[in-house]
């Protein structure tokens, strides 16, 4: 990872209130197959990834929204509740293990049109908008969530 992502963990401010097992996502995240995926410069991702890439099932990525709300390492400090948060997953690779690849956005930015739902999220400079992380649907847990910077 270079430092010219300028990605750094939030610990102040933002949302803190942990999401609770009733709640729902206000909206339903979007997963890519393996040949969007690929289609996709790979300077789009955050994180290293090696090929091949390969599509999560709708239960994975059931699994990967179930599991972020309720991981104990979910996204804090968020501009909004994380149950409002727009997310993609990408299924990819990374040194032999089969990752999916996250990424959530404040509703903002989802609702400004329908971009999002056909190409990867790509956020800098978003206060707490945008975080990213990778979930292993072998062990069923997400890797620490990272933030895109603020330079605000």
């Amino acid at each position: 990872m270079t430092s010219a992502l300028l990605l750094i963990l939030f610990t102040l401010g933002g949302t803190n209130a942990a999401p609770t097992s009733d709640q729902k996502w206000e909206i339903a995240p979007v997963a890519f197959s393996a040949d969007q995926t690929a289609a996709f410069d790979g300077r789009h991702f955050w994180h290293r990834h090696d090929s091949p890439f390969w599509t999560p099932t709708p239960e994975q990525v059931q699994q990967a929204d179930s599991a972020l709300l309720s991981s104990p390492h979910w996204p804090k400090n968020l501009r909004d509740p994380l149950t409002r948060y727009g997310r993609q997953y990408f299924g990819i690779t990374d040194a032999g293990r089969r990752l999916i690849l996250l990424y959530g956005f404040a509703p903002h930015i989802w609702q400004r049109d329908e971009h999002w739902r056909n190409r990867p999220v790509f956020v800098l400079d978003a206060c707490r908008a945008f975080f990213w992380s990778t979930f292993d649907p072998t062990s069923g847990e997400f890797s620490s969530f990272h933030y895109s910077s603020c330079s605000r």
